[in-house]
């Protein structure tokens, strides 16, 4: 079976069923979902994924998903639609309607009415992208984006569209995907106005009769010309007809306009809204939309949250019913455990660290092991850690032995975790004590589960659980006799 890697719809829909299972405390329990996850091809997030995604609450979400995608669409093109119509009026209020025999309008104040505000803002979002790479991103995109979240779940505030709305809260704030997101939805809107008001203004000045002019009180008019002149260079570079100095100065307000001078400065308005106003956002648009998608193909989930840990060992392909070192024996309490590494043939020591010993059991070391010691407090599993890596050679595996009357929890999950990383050897759990935790009424098949599944999240490659206080007295020759029960051991 060829392994394909999950979309981020895959992703999402996986992280709405843990949404929900974090409610609930624990994984859904549906043997065909399980079985799918554990056929599926891949590493253990592909497999949580397919899982998730069999379940019946994934199936829900996903078709939700669906819906929720058309949804959204219709809304964005609704929103762009509004920005549209925005760039028309805009464009029909700084114009105005010329009486019978022409108008002015000032040119400056047509400028500024169509690029003015939307460059300050692009200007803003400049400095936001690089004084706060973090959180900069689109804000008018960011607000519509929140507004059709609040849309979607009221037009359909069934369970999975819940879900979907916090899942997707949850995942677009990784990588900046949110930002990016909202930056291109930005800058799409903003595109949409100007080009609501670049087809406004060619269809007002193809019908209409206008002259530009301009004027000033308080400011010199050489800056207003040197101005001109450098808004006219990006259009006169794609051709656009601009005016030159001298007709500048003849335009202004109270002198006789020229009739050659207006398809110059029609042409400057034409030309300066396509090159800073709509050219800028597409391009903006395009690279804040290729971000986007980098990031959500970057994208993983977290596994180490609550829901994927419990559910991991369940779903890796050699879970199985494993661990007990007496396998002949009938009714023996198993473990589920996962095997994540292979078990080298090479020959080497054997590496035994205690967690938390108990004074009512005894193990017997063997004497060409090597005893790490006991990982009962946080100096000891440091000092522990440090002789292991320490090691010039890994060991041929390395054996936690905890007890079954201690409840796991994140202390040990952490200890064993960091074991797991600080060492190339196969690191498995022995899960000893199972007589002395009946004596205290323990159900014994459930610690081994809730054991198993802390192994499973810390990345455990096996699992061992004898059965009696009296199999750890000859611990060596029974994990040797696992050595060769483990797929690829080659012993």
């Amino acid at each position: 079976m060829s392994a394909t890697a999950p979309r981020f719809n895959d992703r999402l829909v996986a992280e709405a069923v843990r949404v929900h299972e974090d409610r609930l405390g624990h994984p859904v329990d549906e043997p065909e979902a399980w079985q799918h996850g554990r056929d599926a091809a891949g590493d253990l997030e592909a497999r949580l994924v397919a899982r998730a995604g069999a379940t019946r609450l994934g199936l829900r979400v996903r078709d939700t998903l669906g819906r929720w995608r058309r949804n959204v669409a219709v809304l964005l093109g609704f929103a762009v639609l509004l920005a549209f119509l925005a760039g028309v009026i805009t464009a029909i209020g700084v114009f105005g309607v010329p009486g019978p025999g022409g108008g002015e309008v000032n040119v400056f104040v047509v400028l500024a009415g169509l690029l003015g505000l939307q460059l300050a803002v692009l200007l803003v979002w400049l400095l936001m992208v690089v004084l706060r790479p973090g959180r900069g991103g689109g804000w008018l995109g960011a607000r519509v984006m929140g507004v059709m979240a609040l849309l979607t779940r009221r037009l359909s505030p069934d369970d999975p569209r819940q879900l979907l709305a916090i899942a997707a809260a949850r995942l677009t704030g990784e990588r900046r995907l949110g930002a990016w997101a909202a930056s291109t939805l930005t800058h799409a809107l903003w595109a949409a106005f100007c080009i609501g008001a670049l087809l406004t203004c060619m269809l007002a000045l193809a019908v209409r009769q206008y002259d530009f002019v301009w004027g000033t009180t308080l400011l010199d008019a050489p800056h207003f010309i040197q101005l001109v002149g450098w808004l006219g260079t990006g259009p006169a570079l794609l051709g656009f007809p601009v005016p030159d100095e001298a007709l500048v100065r003849a335009s202004r307000l109270g002198a006789d306009v020229a009739i050659e001078a207006r398809r110059p400065w029609a042409g400057l308005v034409l030309g300066a809204l396509l090159v800073y106003g709509l050219v800028p956002r597409v391009v903006l648009g395009l690279a804040c939309f290729g971000l986007a998608r980098r990031a959500a193909a970057r994208f993983r989930l977290d596994l180490s949250a609550s829901a994927y840990a419990l559910a991991a060992p369940r779903v890796t392909p050699a879970a199985r019913r494993m661990g007990v070192i007496d396998p002949e024996r009938a009714g023996a309490d198993a473990a589920t455990g996962a095997v994540t590494k292979r078990v080298p043939a090479a020959e080497g020591p054997v590496a035994v660290a205690m967690l938390e010993p108990g004074p009512d059991v005894s193990v017997a070391i063997p004497d060409a092991w090597v005893s790490l010691g006991a990982a009962d407090d946080r100096a000891s599993r440091e000092r522990v850690i440090e002789a292991l890596r320490a090691r010039a050679a890994a060991p041929r595996v390395v054996v936690v032995v905890a007890w079954l009357a201690r409840t796991p929890d994140r202390g040990a999950r952490s200890f064993l975790r960091r074991l797991r990383d600080a060492t190339r050897a196969p690191v498995w759990l022995v899960l000893a004590g199972a007589g002395t935790a009946r004596a205290r009424d323990l159900r014994v098949a459930s610690r081994i589960d809730e054991w198993a599944r802390l192994a499973g999240g810390a990345a455990i490659d096996r699992v061992l659980a004898p059965q009696d206080d009296a199999d750890c007295d000859d611990l060596g020759a029974r994990v040797e006799a696992a050595f060769v029960d483990a797929p690829g051991s080659g012993t």
